[in-house]
């Protein structure tokens, strides 16, 4: 099996080899690495890579991405709302919508049983399971408020030790409603 390494150097100014494969996988090797050893002692010598710091718009870029990965994760948490925690993943949003919508056509009785994050079955009248929804749609709009704003801060540095350093993780709302 032919194999080829490739020696990064790094940004706190260390080394380490890239073995990569003729089928083309690659992997990262320990310097004393017996087959890199062998390679190196057969005349072979690693190409040098040097390290390139990374641009302020790809630092930029990477930070939005963190940015709605957060999100993300907030959208598939856990929301409590009056006597109940519940999910707030795109399923359980989805089938919110759809209750939601027999509600407004009057196509409910006067309760409907939602099963919550712990597993419990709540009893909701319309009004309350409605004043669930709207509580859950106010959360999900504030995510995506704080993430925009979030990326207007981003965008707005300058520096890229200030975006390596900014907090995507902060500043979010609490996945919680007590109003009625």
């Amino acid at each position: 099996m032919n194999r080829t390494y490739t020696q990064h150097m790094l940004q706190d100014g260390g080394t380490q080899y890239v073995e990569t494969r003729e089928e083309g996988l690659q992997r990262i090797v320990d310097a004393a690495h017996p087959t890199l050893l062998a390679w190196l002692a057969a005349g072979n010598i690693a190409q040098v890579v040097p390290w390139v710091a990374p641009s302020l718009e790809s630092l930029k870029t990477e930070a939005k991405t963190r940015v709605n990965a957060e999100r993300a994760q907030r959208f598939n948490g856990v929301f409590s709302h009056l006597q109940g925690r519940y999910d707030l993943d795109e399923d359980s949003r989805n089938k919110m919508t759809g209750i939601a919508a027999m509600i407004a056509s009057n196509r409910v009785g006067s309760s409907t049983s939602w099963r919550d994050h712990d597993n419990i079955i709540q009893e909701l009248s319309p009004e309350a399971f409605l004043d669930l929804c709207e509580a859950v749609n106010a959360y999900s709009q504030a995510l995506y408020q704080v993430s925009w704003i979030k990326k207007q801060e981003i965008d707005a540095l300058e520096a890229p030790e200030c975006v390596a350093a900014y907090a995507v993780d902060e500043g979010w709302p609490v996945g919680s409603s007590s109003s009625s």
